[in-house]
């Protein structure tokens, strides 16, 4: 949902230009644009992983325990190589601090 938002940000930035939108939605600048493309992208393997999983009645652990390997060392990578203080590393350590807790 969030890249077809992204998909159609011409035509979301136009609405929110027009005087009846709220001036909190009308701030909706290059920047929030930018963190919800890098925020999509961080977060496909997660939706990708969500549907591999829920394809199934039950999901043996002999998928699980790989698929949580291959998040973690995709939001590892996100980690180490975005640069410092971005939303893209942020919210890959964010979820990578999350699935060490799991």
């Amino acid at each position: 949902m969030m890249e077809r938002f992204y998909e159609l940000k011409d035509a979301v930035s136009l609405l929110l230009s027009q005087p009846f939108v709220s001036e909190e939605l009308s701030h909706f600048g290059t920047e929030k644009w930018s963190e919800m493309d890098q925020a999509a992208e961080v977060l496909r393997p997660l939706y990708q992983a969500a549907n591999e999983l829920s394809g199934e009645k039950h999901s043996a652990a002999s998928k699980i325990i790989p698929l949580a390997k291959q998040l973690m060392g995709f939001f590892a990578s996100i980690e180490r190589e975005a640069s410092q203080g971005t939303f893209k590393k942020n919210l890959a350590k964010l979820i990578l601090k999350f699935l060490y807790k799991i």
